[in-house]
């Protein structure tokens, strides 16, 4: 399996932000613009790597599989390709610290669903 850095062709200390914050799973393509956004939110917000900040948590989330739903016109992270008990795990150990900024960016992404809708 190949690398972020070899898919992109440039290790992450060259990536502009725009690039740091893409979808690392393009390949989940239901949710990969959801994604986009989220990581985008959340790395203007705090664009520090795991196990620091909100951006990195997400990132690796995302890399192992966890999605994005909306339901009842809300965002919500779920465990989408991750076995449930794996995302229970990492979500435990990596984003309840984060949870007041996580609550605030997916309200973020819920509004500017209902605008695009």
């Amino acid at each position: 399996m190949l690398t972020d850095d070899e898919l992109l062709g440039k290790p992450w200390s060259e990536r502009t932000s725009e690039e740091r914050a893409a979808d690392p799973r393009p390949d989940l393509a239901t949710d990969s613009a959801l994604w986009a956004q989220l990581l985008a939110l959340a790395y203007d917000l705090d664009p520090a790597l795991p196990p620091y900040g909100l951006f990195g948590a997400l990132y690796d989330m995302r890399c192992m599989g966890a999605g994005l739903v909306v339901v009842n016109g809300r965002c919500k992270l779920v465990h989408g390709e991750m076995l449930k008990a794996d995302y229970d795990a990492d979500r435990a150990r990596y984003l309840v610290e984060h949870k007041a900024a996580l609550v605030e960016l997916l309200a973020r992404l819920d509004m500017a669903e209902e605008k695009a809708a």
